[in-house]
């Protein structure tokens, strides 16, 4: 089913996403920067899908795009044709990296996974790589994960040091980092080529 444009928020309670006004409302923070990019071919992974409800909020949002769901325990889900749904363990960088090679080169990226610093340290740092140059990372719900939240903090405070290589312009690349949601939502970007 397809929604007005800037209606986020409503497939968001329609599919009883935590994402949304009753609980999370990460849209609050998505809307603006994803309603540019609703009408793209794009590719959304989306790490954590838990029963569903999102990927099915993010396959109705970006209706052209590929919406890739991966979890280590997959519940049922009803088949949408633009939505890829892999199951896997996703904490080591071998498996992520075959995620990234599966999924395809990555627009938009949302950790929402197992909350874990150590598993959002390495999912951040290998899928990066794959992360196109306008790309879009999120980690969501750091409430609970204060070592990376004060990660993040540093890198934003010294962006100087937040450089990390870019396979697909072959150069290093500052990390651009913003927090957002009372620091509960982080938006990491590519930044300038150095």
């Amino acid at each position: 089913m397809l929604v007005p444009q800037g209606d986020l928020a409503s497939l968001a309670l329609q599919y009883l996403t935590d994402k949304g006004p009753q609980s999370h409302n990460y849209v609050r923070d998505y809307e603006p920067l994803f309603a540019p990019l609703r009408d793209k071919q794009l590719t959304l992974l989306e790490i954590g899908v838990l029963n569903g409800a999102s990927i099915q909020m993010w396959s109705d949002y970006f209706p052209n795009g590929k919406i890739v769901g991966v979890d280590k325990d997959l519940k049922q889900f009803t088949w949408r044709p633009n939505v890829l749904l892999l199951q896997a363990n996703v904490s080591t960088g071998e498996i992520l990296q075959q995620v990234a090679e599966h999924a395809g080169p990555l627009d938009i990226v949302i950790d929402d996974g197992s909350h874990n610093h150590g598993d959002h340290m390495i999912a951040l740092f290998e899928l990066m790589q794959f992360l196109e140059p306008d790309g879009m990372y999120f980690i969501e719900d750091l409430h609970g994960d204060h070592i990376t939240k004060q990660y993040l903090k540093l890198l934003q405070a010294s962006p100087e040091q937040a450089t990390m290589y870019h396979a697909n312009s072959d150069a290093y690349r500052v990390l651009d980092v913003q927090l957002l949601y009372e620091e509960n939502l982080a938006l990491i970007r590519w930044g300038k080529v150095l």
